[in-house]
């Protein structure tokens, strides 16, 4: 078109938002239409349902045995993954989408949207203390072993990461992994760098017992070695909403914006809450932090940064109509988003 004329413009499909899809806007004639988030939670597959398969390749991720970018889930990213909303990419994530794909949940976690009273970026800090325990090799056949991962004090028990070492003085080769509880899933992967077993479990059921038996461990020891070769060195349980007495150092998502479980305290000492038309953001961490509001056509409305060590902040929102609104704080390892009701003026 030449300088001054007018043309028609058709718009379909605008991702307005600067980051996770949070509002996406679509037009017939004369229309312009905001939706709900495109994501499709779990979906990590894109063939427009959340089933099992999206669920074992969230498996096969977390234990290394699915590289990204891959041909066969091409929506595979942190966003649709990540259905807790924690900022990691576990087992727990797994037990999730497997849940919901047999009808088990109706709403994964991450798209619960704050609307009346106090919700916090992560659970509680009372965490329930699982005991774990390997045993003892028991003797199959010749030379082929078998170790049982066995849990005492189980509560809400449903996904977990485990890093076990293995003896290579005394392990020849894991021949095999079998699930011990009822409709559980299981997926392994074997590093010869740091000679780790690490295994990633899910299960339907939330499992609480005194005494469960996890999965058992098939090994080929080496001739006539019959000492212990495989020892139970990390466990990471319900993405770190429960508690063992083996650390979960290094079983987080590798590729997760948060790294390691001091950048997770330091993100979960931040918290935010509704109370008529004030934003209050509870701060206790030792990093700045951003916090903006959109409208639901992605127009940025506030946008301040904040101080480590500011202690609490209180936000007006009087001079904004009323309505829905995006409120994102974000610090150096996670942003985190939610829905703001305002009552207006």
């Amino acid at each position: 078109a030449s300088t001054g004329s007018f043309s028609t413009i058709s718009l379909r499909n605008i991702v307005i938002d600067e980051s996770n899809k949070l509002v996406v806007a679509s037009t017939n004639p004369g229309i312009i239409t905001v939706n709900t988030p495109a994501i499709r939670y779990g979906d990590v597959t894109g063939n427009g349902v959340v089933n099992v398969f999206d669920a074992q390749k969230v498996l096969d991720y977390v234990v290394g045995t699915l590289t990204l970018p891959d041909a066969s889930c091409p929506n595979f990213t942190p966003a649709v993954a990540d259905v807790s909303g924690n900022g990691t990419i576990t087992s727990y994530d797994a037990a999730l989408i497997f849940q919901y794909s047999v009808g088990l949940i109706s709403q994964f976690p991450v798209e619960q949207k704050v609307v009346f009273g106090k919700r916090s970026m992560f659970a509680s800090s009372n965490v329930p203390v699982v005991n774990l325990a390997i045993s003892s090799p028991q003797n199959i056949s010749g030379d082929i072993y078998k170790y049982d991962v066995q849990a005492t004090d189980v509560q809400d028990l449903m996904a977990g990461e485990f890093g076990i070492a293995c003896d290579p003085a005394v392990v020849s080769t894991i021949k095999d992994i079998q699930p011990s509880v009822r409709n559980s899933n299981i997926q392994a992967q074997y590093d010869g760098t740091d000679n780790t077993y690490k295994v990633a479990m899910t299960t339907n059921d939330r499992l609480d017992t005194a005494s469960v038996k996890l999965f058992s461990i098939f090994v080929q020891h080496k001739a006539g070695v019959t000492q212990p070769g495989l020892h139970l060195a990390k466990a990471l349980l319900n993405e770190g909403k429960i508690s063992s007495n083996f650390p979960a150092s290094g079983l987080l998502d590798p590729a997760a914006s948060i790294k390691n479980p001091a950048a997770l305290k330091a993100l979960a000492a931040i918290s935010m809450h509704f109370v008529k038309n004030s934003l209050r953001i509870e701060n206790r961490s030792e990093r700045a932090f951003t916090v903006r509001i959109y409208n639901m056509l992605g127009r940025m409305l506030f946008n301040q940064d904040y101080e480590a060590h500011v202690g609490n902040v209180a936000i007006a929102l009087n001079s904004i109509p009323a309505g829905l609104y995006i409120c994102s704080i974000k610090n150096a390892e996670k942003t985190f988003n939610s829905v703001v009701p305002v009552a207006g003026r």
